[in-house]
């Protein structure tokens, strides 16, 4: 008994999912793939372009071999501490862009209340200034890509990364290819997996044996 026409369509659906606009997705990321525009040595392989709290490290990297770590250095309620990137330019004023990166924050759960995020600020270690703040919960030992939009208020910006509030002495957390993408040019995509692409495959295969069976 063939599938009706509905059912087929559900099953080629079923291998495709709309963009999410949440500003967070935890790991493990399975078939994602973002497409994103590393800001100047954003993904930190360089020891060029960032300066304050915070070093290079090769103990943690989403991508390549290094990430920056940001440790505090003593217990502290806020505020906390930042590092800053070289100015990021060639923006234009009043287009919307993305800012994003991958965070790892195992090493801040045993602090009270911690924050961590990225954003964009030309107030060098205020954590309490800055447009989009990317922040979330601190309950997973893996890497979290977060991303929010805005807009561009001058041709150049300054990109921070901060842990903040309430924090042990020793916490730490990593950042890694953070990055500022035109939003027309920022994409995530799920790749279907193969058996989810095959039942894809079926659907479209069904769809057009009904048809040509109901044109007959």
């Amino acid at each position: 008994m063939p599938l009706p026409e509905k059912i087929l369509l559900f099953i080629f659906l079923m291998g495709f999912s709309a963009v999410s606009t949440a500003t967070v997705i935890q790991a493990p990321f399975g078939n994602l793939i973002p497409s994103y525009t590393l800001i100047p040595n954003g993904d930190f392989e360089n020891n060029i372009g960032w300066s304050g709290y915070g070093a290079y490290s090769t103990e943690q990297a989403y991508s390549g071999a290094r990430s920056w770590k940001m440790t505090a250095p003593y217990s502290i309620s806020g505020p906390g501490f930042a590092a800053s990137s070289s100015s990021v330019g060639g923006l234009t004023i009043g287009e919307t862009y993305v800012l994003s990166g991958f965070i790892n924050t195992f090493g801040l759960s045993n602090s009270p209340n911690p924050q961590v995020y990225i954003d964009i600020s030309d107030a060098a270690n205020d954590p309490n200034a800055g447009l989009g703040e990317l922040l979330f919960g601190l309950d997973l030992n893996a890497w979290q890509f977060v991303y929010q939009e805005f807009v561009a208020a001058s041709s150049s910006v300054t990109v921070r990364t901060v842990i903040d509030l309430g924090l042990t002495g020793g916490a730490y957390a990593y950042f890694d290819d953070v990055a500022i993408t035109r939003k027309t040019d920022f994409m995530i995509a799920d790749v279907p997996a193969p058996a989810t692409l095959a039942l894809s495959v079926l659907g479209l295969a069904g769809l057009g044996f009904r048809r040509r069976k109901n044109s007959k």
